[in-house]
């Protein structure tokens, strides 16, 4: 559903086996080992995906060969508002899983002022989470460039449903992994008018959805 289920059930399987013999892998061995896991049913590993469920908060993939990761955080007093249909409304063709087919739609080449802008993008993300603004940084997560503009188009109501979002007071908007769920980065405070509104949108294109409003996990996987 665009909830990181591929990589959530990879990082799971491995963090369990791992905990049955002692848990002699290290963290970072495990994201590695879950990213592999995944590629076997979403045909190929996305590293940042799995460290994000092993380890929880924000991560950054440093390196892709061999995978390194960053850790970030949000600010104080936000919130994530998840809009997820009841049903499937993704616009596809059968026989494919929805992970797959979402990954295959996206395009081989990007426009080199894309590359850049997305560049941009990342660094005033890493960084800003860091710095003196993180909340104006948040907002880099608007932009999804070709990613977000392909995935749109099998996504019913998803551009009204971002531009009530963010005229309602959402600091960022974007499409959940391969989707169909989406998100909202909002201060706190401000999560029952965005989930109001935005679930009236997606009503009408979906039927049915749950809204729900989470926090960040940063503690990661864990047995309980």
């Amino acid at each position: 559903m665009g909830l990181g289920s591929s990589g959530a059930t990879a990082a799971a399987t491995v963090y369990a086996i791992n905990a049955l013999l002692g848990s002699p892998l290290e963290p970072i061995e495990l994201v590695r080992f879950a990213g592999l896991a995944e590629a076997l049913t979403a045909g190929a590993p996305h590293y940042d995906n799995v460290a994000a469920s092993l380890l929880g908060g924000l991560v950054i993939l440093l390196n892709r060969k061999k995978p390194r990761i960053a850790r970030l955080r949000l600010p104080p007093g936000m919130r994530i508002v998840l809009f997820i249909p009841k049903t499937m409304v993704l616009r596809l063709l059968p026989g494919k899983a929805k992970t797959q087919v979402m990954r295959e739609v996206l395009p081989e080449t990007i426009e080199h002022s894309d590359a850049v802008e997305w560049v941009e993008k990342a660094v005033a993300l890493a960084l800003g989470l860091s710095g003196a603004d993180p909340y104006e940084a948040i907002k880099t997560i608007n932009y999804g460039g070709p990613i977000e503009a392909t995935r749109a188009k099998l996504i019913p109501g998803y551009w009204e449903a971002k531009k009530e979002a963010l005229q309602s007071g959402a600091l960022a908007f974007n499409i959940s992994g391969a989707g169909p769920t989406l998100f909202a980065v909002v201060r706190e405070g401000e999560e029952d008018q965005v989930m109001r509104r935005v679930s009236a949108v997606l009503e009408k294109y979906w039927g049915s959805l749950e809204a729900r409003v989470v926090d960040v996990d940063y503690d990661g996987a864990r047995l309980e």
